[in-house]
């Protein structure tokens, strides 16, 4: 006889179609790893059949897709209707022992389709909380909202616990994202000249990265850094105003925009520096395998996931006061301009991520999600 899975987990998300986005990254990872150490784990999605991820998704993972409409495009009420009385009957066929939703955005709906079923339900927040500074009152609202109804609610670090109502912080668990160390890659992305120097970002382009800003920053280097360019690594709705944003600068042509990212270890690997200039985070999948690949970082102090990956002074340099690129150029130019201290904080980069080891952290979410399950 088979042996049994010691547990059943279920893992929700909108979207997961050829979607490269970093909750997409972190969940598909989870799922794989759980399944190789004998849980049972279950994908639901609202995803159309013919839905592909973008990255490896083990085979014994049970990905149910609702094809309900397409889940890119705000639905009607009847297929809203329709989804709800589906997820029901697909999610009482598989009986998880734990639910875990990827963001507050979506958490309120499964909520709202568990309505009467006695589920544990846990709330992964992929962003720290202090993102409503930016998104506003009603965000923020929405999101206690959704948090009031979390059996759990898990964040990367448990600091954020401090941004949420008091009445809400003994439902927060902080579980970091594990950190691949970067192999050795041979093949090297085109776009990197052997004898030129390259300042890094990776991620997608929306307002939540303030890409604007770095690019501000390489203008205002450019001439004084003439071995230098700027690799922009990631697509994104803001892809064509940052585009237009160089148009009729004379350093346009040392800003290279790569909208697809297969092998970032190649990016990693050839770049000298690694520049993230969000407005907020969680925890920056892309920040901490530039460390772990021995990258110096550069990011805004004001940034949370930056702040606690990127040590000041160590392992890259936090950048002090509004989050422009006018403040941004002067942390990178200490950088460009000191090979030496380069070396020194690529060294220290390595060794200030080697506690999110893949290892150690799948060993916190595997006591995590086993919790309560039935024997």
């Amino acid at each position: 006889m088979d042996k049994q899975p010691k547990c059943h987990i279920a893992l929700v998300w909108r979207q997961l179609d050829n979607i490269a986005g970093g909750v997409e990254y972190f969940s598909i990872n989870l799922a794989n790893e759980m399944v190789r150490r004998g849980h049972k784990v279950s994908f639901f999605t609202w995803d159309e059949i013919g839905a592909k991820p973008f990255f490896p998704l083990d085979d014994q993972v049970n990905w149910v897709k609702l094809d309900l409409g397409n889940p890119g495009f705000s639905a009607t009420w009847s297929v809203r209707l329709k989804r709800f009385f589906q997820f029901r009957k697909n999610l009482k066929h598989a009986s998880p022992d734990v639910i875990l939703v990827f963001e507050s955005g979506i958490f309120l709906v499964v909520r709202l389709f568990l309505l009467a079923l006695a589920y544990r339900v846990v709330l992964a927040e992929r962003n720290s909380p202090s993102k409503h500074k930016y998104l506003g009152k009603k965000s923020k609202l929405f999101s206690i909202f959704g948090h009031y109804f979390a059996s759990e609610i898990v964040f990367q670090f448990t600091r954020y616990k401090d941004f949420l109502p008091r009445f809400l912080r003994h439902k927060v668990v902080g579980l970091p994202n594990p950190v691949f160390s970067s192999p050795m890659v041979t093949r090297v992305e085109q776009v990197f000249k052997h004898d030129r120097k390259t300042i890094l970002f990776i991620g997608r382009l929306a307002y939540q990265k303030n890409v604007g800003a770095l690019i501000h920053a390489f203008l205002a280097l450019a001439e004084d850094y003439p071995q230098w360019d700027l690799v922009i690594g990631g697509g994104g709705p803001d892809h064509a105003s940052l585009s237009r944003a160089l148009e009729g600068s004379v350093y346009s042509q040392r800003v290279f925009f790569l909208e697809s990212v297969k092998n970032p270890q190649s990016y990693y690997s050839r770049a000298d520096i690694f520049c993230i200039p969000s407005f907020y985070e969680g925890f920056p999948n892309t920040l901490a395998e530039a460390l772990a690949a021995g990258l110096p970082a550069v990011g805004f102090q004001d940034c949370c996931g930056v702040s606690d990956l990127i040590q000041d002074g160590v392992n890259g340099i936090l950048t002090k006061g509004a989050m422009t690129g006018d403040n941004l150029h002067l942390s990178l130019g200490t950088l460009m301009n000191d090979s030496l201290l380069r070396d020194t904080m690529g060294g220290n980069a390595k060794l200030s991520v080697s506690k999110f080891d893949p290892s150690i952290v799948y060993n916190l979410w595997e006591n995590f999600l086993v919790k309560g399950c039935r024997k």
